[in-house]
């Protein structure tokens, strides 16, 4: 059995017999080897994956900080360099133009990366604090003027801000 081109037999000391074989069964794809540098975007254990190996021998791999998704490789010839595919950048709070809701404060910067590939409140944003959030308690001189939306002026509350 002859194994296709760019393919080698995967017991190099007992060839595949002629019949009953197929390409699967008796051959392993082309070897590659990781790019000396890897791509942005791509992290390696340096253990899984070393030397000339088939992309099915490759493991090892994953995205880098910042980055997600599934990294892939691929072989396209034999002794080649494996291409990397599968992870993108994650988004920031500020390349999306995030805006927070009424009862939060913004609290990103241009490089505050989201958490997933999308962004969400807690990624970019600290809740306002409430009266109704702190359990405000008025003096017993003071009556409570405030309800679930009523936001302090600032991290704390004061009196002038929940009673009257």
């Amino acid at each position: 059995y002859t194994c296709p081109s760019g393919y080698v037999a995967k017991n190099a000391t007992t060839p595949c017999p002629s019949s009953g074989c197929n390409d699967t069964d008796c051959c392993t794809g082309p070897s590659c080897t990781l790019p000396t540098l890897l791509p942005a975007g791509y992290s390696y254990d340096g253990h899984s994956c070393q030397g000339a190996v088939p992309a099915a021998s490759c493991g090892g791999l994953s995205c880098a900080s910042g980055f997600s998704g599934f990294p892939t490789v691929a072989c396209n010839a034999s002794n080649g360099t494996f291409s990397l595919t599968g992870c993108s950048a994650k988004p920031t709070c500020a390349s999306v133009s995030f805006v927070c809701p009424w009862n939060y404060t913004a609290t990103y910067n241009a490089t505050t990366v989201c958490t997933s590939s999308v962004c969400k409140v807690d990624d970019c944003c600290t809740a306002k604090t409430t009266c109704a959030s702190v359990s405000f308690v008025c003096p017993w001189n003071y009556t409570a003027t405030y309800n679930a939306t009523t936001v302090c002026a600032s991290s704390v509350c004061k009196v002038d801000d929940c009673c009257t």
